[in-house]
C-alpha cells in the first residue's frame, strides 16, 4: 500500500442542525428495527451500526434537499442486509407497525462487486418511501503501485470516512443515536466553507486523479473554496498526466456534464482555468500532440456568456439564440472550447473521406459523455464547420459566433468595446428577425431548376451547369414502356454523361404522378453507376433527400402487403442500402426502427433480397458503440416498451424481477381484458422482429445491463394464448438466453420464470392440441428449456440443480408422449423423440437408472 500522512482529528458527534422529514423518519424507525431483528436471530457477527452517510448529510447540514440517501452498514456486506430487509418486510406484522403501503417498497437490485478485488462487497440499491436507498458497507481502500483501482475490505467508519473525495462529503448521520459523525473535520469545513481532502492530497489525487475534478466541482457548486494544500498540487505535472491519460474521458464528461448543467457553471470554468486543468481536460488523449490553445483570453469568453445569461430578457441576445436547457448545456459546451477555434489544425480519420477541426475533435473526445449527449456534441461540433442545412442548430452556431468573435476583438479591460460589440450582435439578430427569416433554414425551397426551366420555357439540362439534368422522368417513362417487352431496364433506357447526386435528387419531385416501384427502380440503377456520378463536396443534403424519400416507402408492414408492396419495400431498401454503404447516407432512428422491421426473411411482408438489404443497412450504419445505443435507448425504451406497456405478467416485479407472490387469475384477467389492445398483435405486428433482431445483436453486458426491458416482452410472447405468438416467444427466448450470464438467470430469478413459461408448452401434445401446432411448439419448448439448463447450470458445481431440472421434465412433461393419440403421424412422433437423447446424456448415471425404472412402470401401466 503506498503510504499516506494525514493530520490525526479527533472523531467527534454532535446533535444534528437537521430534522427528518416524515419518510426518512419512516426509513430510519424501519431500518432501526431490521438491524435488531438480524442481531436478535444471532445473523451478524457484531452488533449492527447503520449510518447515513455522504452527501445526503452534507446537503442536510446545508439545508438542501436531498432524495439519495447511502446507508453505510459496519458488519454486512449491502446486498446481505438488504436480503434481510426483504423478509423483515415479508411478514404481514411488520409492514402494519411501519405503515408500509403497497407502493413505498420497490425491488432490490444487487450490485455486483469488482469481480477481480472485491467479490466478497455487493451492494444493493432500492427505492423506499419515495426515497432511492443504497446499501454499502463501511470499507477501506488499499491501493498499490502498479494499479489505479483500489481494492476494497471491509472497514470501520473512521477508515471509510478517510477514503472519501472530501471531508465535507465525510460525514455520518448514525441511525441509532440521531448524531452526526465526523472523523475527518468536516462540520469545521464545512463552518468555514472549504473543500479538503481527508488524506494528504498528493496521495489522494494520484490514487484516483478524478477527485480533483469532483473538487472543483463541489467548490462551484456550493461556493465554497478548496484548501490550499489541495489547490497546490491539482495542477502538478503527474496528477494532470494521470487525468489526462487514466482516467476514462466518458467519467471526465460526466464530471463536466454535471458542472455545466449545474447552477454555477461560470465558476467551474474559472476554478478549471485558475488551477491550470485546461488541457488536460479538454483534449484528445487517444491521439498525438497537439498545439496548445491561447487561455488568455478564454475568461473574457465564459464572462460574456455569463453576462449575457445574467442580462437576459425577452428579446435578448440569449434569449433568441437559446431556446432550451439543452441549448444552454451546448453554449457552456461551446464557451469551454472556444479557445481550440484559433487551432487551425485539423484531424484526419483514418475510416472516414473527411477531416476534423480539432474543436471538433476535443469536444468529441475529450469531454465525451455516456447517452445523448455525446451524440448531441457530435452534432455541435460538426455543426461548428459548416452551417446544418436542416436548421437545427443555427442558433447555437450564432452564438459560437459571437464568442469566437469576442475572444478575438475584445480585451479584458474595455467596458466600453463590450458594450458596442454587443449592440452589434443585437442589431444583427434584430435584423433578421425584422426579414422574418429566423426559421429560414428550416423552409422548404420556393423554385428549384427544373421549375425554373419550366418557366423559361427550356429543356432541363440546356441552361448551363447552374440546372443540370439527367431526365430521371424520361429514364422511367422509358422504362415503364419497354416493361411490356420483357426489356431490362439497362436496355429501356440508356444513361449518357455525367450527373450528380442533387440531380436525381431534384428530379424526384417531376416523377411523383409514375409509378413509384419503376421510379425506386430507375433510382437504384443511377446510384450504382458510380462511373458515372460527379460525386462533390454539396452532396450532403441531395444524400438525405434521396434517403428520406426511400425511407419513405417502408410502410407499416401491418397494413395491407400483396406483390407489388413487397416489391416497393425490396427496392426501397436496395436504395437505401447504395445510400448508405456507398455515399454514407446517415439514416434517422425512426428509419433505423423501420429498416429492422425488414430483418426476418421469414415475414410475410418481407423477402429474402429486402432482408439481406436491411441487414446490410444496419451493419454500415452502426458501429458497436452506436448498435448498442440503438438496441437500449431506440428500440427497447421508446419503440418496444410503449407497445408492450400492458402486456404486464404478476410474474414478475415492475422492475423485471422474480415477484413472490404470484396471482395467476389476475395474469388471465389481464390477458383477457387487453387482447383486443395489444398493438404487437395487430397494428405494429413488426414490433416482434425488431425485438429479435435486438436480442440476436445483443451482447451479454447489455443483456445484464438491459434485462428489465427484455423480459417483459419474453413473457408477454410467451403466456400468448395464440400459438404462433408463443412459437416466437420461444425461438426469441432461446437467442436471449444464450446471450443471457448465468449469474443474472439466478440472481433475479429470471431462470425459474423462464422455466414457468416454458413448461406449459411442453404440454401441448396431440389430444389436447391440434398436431400441427403441437409441432409448432414443441421442437422451440425443448430447445428453449435446455438452453436454460445450459445457461443457468454451466458448471460441474451446479450440476445437482441442472439435474434436477432435467428428472423434472422427463417424469412431468415427456411421459405423456409414451401414449400418443390415436390418429398421430409417425412423423409428429419422430419430432416427440428428438430431444430425448439430448436429455439423458446431460444427466449423471445414478439419474439416468432411475429415471429407467420410472418409465418402465409408466409404459408398464400403459399397456
Amino acid at each position: 500500500m503506498a503510504a499516506t500522512t494525514h493530520t490525526t482529528i479527533v472523531a467527534s458527534t454532535v446533535h444534528p442542525k437537521f430534522s427528518l422529514t416524515a419518510k426518512e423518519r419512516q426509513l430510519r424507525d424501519l431500518l432501526v428495527d431490521v438491524a435488531a431483528f438480524i442481531d436478535a436471530a444471532g445473523r451478524s457477527p457484531e452488533p449492527l451500526v447503520l449510518r447515513w452517510a455522504g452527501g445526503w448529510v452534507r446537503d442536510k447540514l446545508l439545508g438542501i434537499e436531498s432524495h439519495d440517501i447511502d446507508t453505510a452498514i459496519n458488519a454486512m456486506t449491502g446486498y446481505a442486509f438488504s436480503l434481510e430487509l426483504r423478509d423483515y418486510c415479508a411478514q404481514h406484522a411488520h409492514t402494519e407497525k411501519h405503515n408500509i403501503g403497497p407502493d413505498d417498497m420497490g425491488s432490490l437490485h444487487r450490485i455486483a462487486a469488482n469481480p477481480d478485488k472485491s467479490k466478497h462487497l455487493e451492494t444493493a440499491t432500492t427505492r423506499m418511501f419515495g426515497l432511492d436507498v443504497d446499501f454499502v458497507n463501511l470499507r477501506k481502500e488499499t491501493y498499490t503501485q502498479d494499479s489505479r483501482n483500489p481494492t476494497m475490505e471491509f472497514g470501520t467508519a473512521e477508515e471509510d470516512a478517510l477514503r472519501r473525495d472530501a471531508t465535507i462529503n465525510a460525514l455520518f448521520y448514525n441511525l441509532h443515536t440521531g448524531l452526526v459523525e465526523d472523523f475527518t473535520g468536516g462540520l469545521a469545513d464545512m463552518e468555514s466553507r472549504l473543500v479538503r481532502t481527508p488524506m494528504e492530497p498528493f496521495q489522494t489525487f494520484t490514487d484516483d486523479p478524478l477527485r480533483v475534478l469532483r473538487l472543483v466541482r463541489f467548490a462551484s457548486r456550493l461556493d465554497f473554496s478548496i484548501d490550499t494544500a489541495a489547490t497546490a498540487v491539482m495542477a502538478d505535472a503527474r496528477v494532470l498526466d494521470a487525468l489526462r491519460l487514466k482516467i476514462s474521458r466518458e467519467r471526465v464528461g460526466v464530471e463536466m456534464e454535471k458542472m455545466l448543467k449545474g447552477s454555477r457553471p461560470r465558476s467551474s470554468l474559472d476554478l478549471i482555468r485558475t488551477l491550470g486543468l485546461y488541457n488536460a481536460i479538454f483534449t484528445d488523449p487517444n491521439g498525438m500532440e497537439h498545439p496548445r490553445p491561447d487561455l488568455s483570453k478564454w475568461q473574457l469568453v465564459y464572462d460574456l456568456l455569463d453576462g449575457l445569461i445574467r442580462d437576459r430578457a425577452p428579446g435578448s441576445i440569449y434569449d433568441i439564440l437559446v431556446k432550451s436547457d439543452e441549448a444552454a448545456y451546448f453554449a457552456w459546451n461551446l464557451a469551454a472550447i472556444t479557445p481550440y477555434a484559433h487551432v487551425e489544425k485539423e484531424i484526419s480519420l483514418s475510416k472516414a473521406r473527411v477531416t476534423l477541426p480539432l474543436t471538433t475533435l476535443v469536444a468529441r473526445e475529450g469531454i465525451c459523455a455516456k447517452g445523448p449527449v455525446a451524440t448531441e456534441r457530435d452534432k455541435v461540433g460538426m455543426a461548428v464547420r459548416k452551417w446544418d442545412n436542416q436548421g437545427g442548430y443555427w442558433r447555437v452556431q450564432v452564438l459560437y459566433a459571437l464568442l469566437v468573435e469576442a475572444s478575438e476583438k475584445l480585451t479584458p479591460d474595455s467596458d466600453v468595446d463590450t458594450v458596442v460589440f454587443i449592440s452589434g450582435w443585437k442589431s444583427f439578430l434584430d435584423h433578421l428577425a425584422d426579414l422574418d427569416v429566423m426559421d429560414a433554414p428550416s423552409l422548404r425551397r420556393l423554385v428549384d431548376g427544373r421549375m425554373l426551366a419550366k418557366e423559361l420555357g427550356v429543356r432541363p439540362g440546356t441552361c448551363g451547369p447552374v440546372v443540370p439534368c439527367i431526365m430521371l422522368r424520361e429514364t422511367v417513362e422509358a422504362w415503364e414502356q419497354a416493361a411490356s417487352s420483357g426489356k431490362r431496364i439497362e436496355e429501356a433506357y440508356v444513361l449518357t454523361g455525367q450527373y450528380t447526386l442533387g440531380n436525381l435528387a431534384n428530379d424526384l419531385a417531376e416523377c411523383e404522378s409514375l409509378t413509384q416501384i419503376r421510379v425506386l427502380e430507375v433510382l437504384s440503377l443511377c446510384l450504382k453507376r458510380i462511373d458515372r456520378i460527379d460525386q462533390g463536396p454539396q452532396d450532403e443534403e441531395p444524400i438525405q433527400h434521396l434517403a428520406n424519400h426511400a425511407a419513405g416507402f417502408l410502410h407499416n408492414p401491418a397494413a395491407s402487403y400483396c406483390v407489388d408492396s413487397l416489391a416497393l419495400a425490396e427496392t426501397a431498401l436496395d436504395v437505401l442500402r447504395s445510400l448508405v454503404v456507398g455515399f454514407s447516407a446517415q439514416l434517422g432512428q425512426e428509419d433505423l426502427i423501420r429498416v429492422t422491421a425488414y430483418t426476418n426473411n421469414h415475414d410475410t411482408w418481407t423477402t429474402s433480397g429486402a432482408a439481406s438489404s436491411a441487414e446490410d443497412i444496419l451493419r454500415h450504419s452502426l458501429n458497436d458503440d452506436t448498435r448498442r445505443k440503438f438496441i437500449e435507448s431506440t428500440v427497447l425504451e421508446h419503440f418496444i416498451r410503449p407497445i408492450f406497456s400492458r402486456a404486464t405478467s404478476s410474474r414478475i416485479t415492475s422492475t423485471g424481477r422474480k415477484a413472490f407472490f404470484i396471482d395467476d387469475d389476475k395474469n388471465w384477467a389481464s390477458q383477457s381484458a387487453i387482447n383486443a389492445t395489444q398493438p404487437w398483435k395487430t397494428t405494429q405486428i413488426h414490433a416482434i422482429t425488431v425485438f429479435n433482431w435486438a436480442v440476436e445483436h445483443a451482447d451479454e453486458s447489455l443483456v445484464s445491463k438491459c434485462w428489465p426491458l427484455f423480459t417483459p416482452v419474453l413473457l408477454a410472447l410467451m403466456d400468448d394464448t395464440e400459438t404462433k405468438f408463443k412459437r416466437k416467444g420461444l425461438l426469441v427466448l432461446h437467442n436471449f438466453v444464450l446471450r443471457c450470464p448465468a449469474r443474472l438467470l439466478g440472481d433475479t430469478g429470471l431462470g425459474e420464470i423462464f422455466q414457468q413459461s416454458v413448461f406449459p408448452s411442453l404440454l401441448s401434445l396431440p389430444g389436447s392440441t391440434p398436431e400441427d401446432e403441437s409441432l409448432q411448439l414443441l421442437v422451440p419448448a425443448y430447445n428453449a428449456i435446455m438452453q436454460l439448463a445450459e445457461a443457468q447450470f454451466p458448471d460441474d458445481e451446479a450440476r445437482p440443480q441442472k439435474t434436477k431440472l432435467l428428472v423434472k421434465l422427463l417424469t412431468e412433461a415427456w411421459p405423456v408422449c409414451h401414449t400418443p393419440h390415436e390418429g398421430t403421424s409417425v412423423h409428429g412422433l419422430r419430432h416427440y423423440d428428438r430431444p430425448v437423447s439430448r436429455f439423458t446424456t446431460d444427466l449423471h448415471p445414478s439419474s439416468r437408472s432411475s429415471i429407467g425404472s420410472y418409465h418402465a412402470k409408466l409404459l408398464a401401466k400403459d399397456r
